[in-house]
């Protein structure tokens, strides 16, 4: 590892025991399997062979500038959702940031993911003061129904890039059952945050949430869109009254830049903020630092 790392990514430098951490790991072979215990304190069940695995393993988290926005967002005491929530990190994230007076609720459809958010949920190294934890083995669509998710040619290497198809197009991959959030959620549910992440069947999933987004019950929406901006799925919060945000990154910390804004070399291009509460999400988000990095 070159040692000026440590200097030029936050994860190392503003936790400096996880350039040792590395050191370590980076003397030994990587096991097929392996549980990292995260900043905030929960431990994960992670492959370090694969892209989020990997990058747990070596840096201490995977998608530092998520992760810190979904940390600054979410109160203690709210609930919060993490749609497409892969092996739990977000969710460990979630669980412990709104603390036991909160409330998660986990959607992630494929078997092998969600045995590692049984985990998080039930081992008993987790079994700590957060918020209760609610799993759903279930795809997120704009109706209920059987489909296909399909794992993609580079699974082994990448297992955050599973996508939805219908029956129709399938069989491919492994039968999945498919909700929608407005049965999913009770009608008097207020969300702090919800993490929506679920490689381009965001806007699926949105249809499926007519009740809650006509509501606002959904307060701030983090999430993933592939598409050319201004996409469908923007345009669908705008329409019920969110403003939206594209998610930067700087060494110092996270950022937000209007979406009719002049584009910058800070942009994470496909990860944005759909808000309610425009002024309370740039004031939460104006200081510098990792929060996270430090779980408080």
């Amino acid at each position: 590892m070159n040692p000026l790392r440590a200097l030029t990514r936050p994860e190392y430098a503003f936790r400096p025991r996880q350039v040792f951490t590395r050191l370590c790991r980076a003397l030994t072979a990587r096991p097929a399997c392996a549980e990292v215990r995260l900043p905030w304190g929960d431990t994960v069940r992670v492959c370090p062979h694969e892209t989020i695995g990997s990058d747990i393993w070596h840096l201490g988290l995977f998608d530092l500038p998520v992760a810190e926005v979904l940390w600054r967002l979410l109160e203690t005491g709210e609930r919060a959702l993490d749609i497409g929530a892969n092996l739990g990190q977000m969710t460990s994230l979630l669980r412990c940031k709104a603390g036991p007076t909160g409330h998660v609720i986990a959607f992630e459809p494929h078997q092998e993911l969600f045995a590692a958010l049984e985990f998080l949920r039930d081992a008993p190294v987790n079994q700590r003061r957060v918020a209760p934890l609610g799993l759903v083995q279930a795809g997120l669509s704009d109706a209920a129904g059987q489909a296909w998710l399909d794992p993609g040619p580079q699974w082994a290497a990448n297992r955050g890039l599973s996508r939805v198809v219908t029956a129709a197009n399938g069989p491919r991959g492994v039968s999945i059952e498919l909700k929608t959030l407005d049965e999913c959620v009770p009608p008097d549910a207020r969300i702090g945050v919800a993490k929506l992440d679920v490689e381009g069947h965001e806007l699926a999933v949105l249809r499926g949430a007519t009740r809650i987004l006509a509501s606002g019950a959904v307060r701030d929406w983090v999430f993933e869109d592939l598409g050319a901006q201004p996409s469908a799925a923007t345009a669908l919060f705008q329409t019920h009254g969110y403003a939206i945000f594209v998610l930067q990154t700087r060494w110092r910390g996270p950022g937000l830049r209007a979406l009719n804004a002049t584009a910058s070399g800070a942009d994470l291009p496909h990860n944005f903020l759909a808000t309610r509460a425009p002024e309370r999400a740039r004031e939460r988000l104006a200081s510098g630092g990792w929060h996270v990095l430090r779980g408080a």
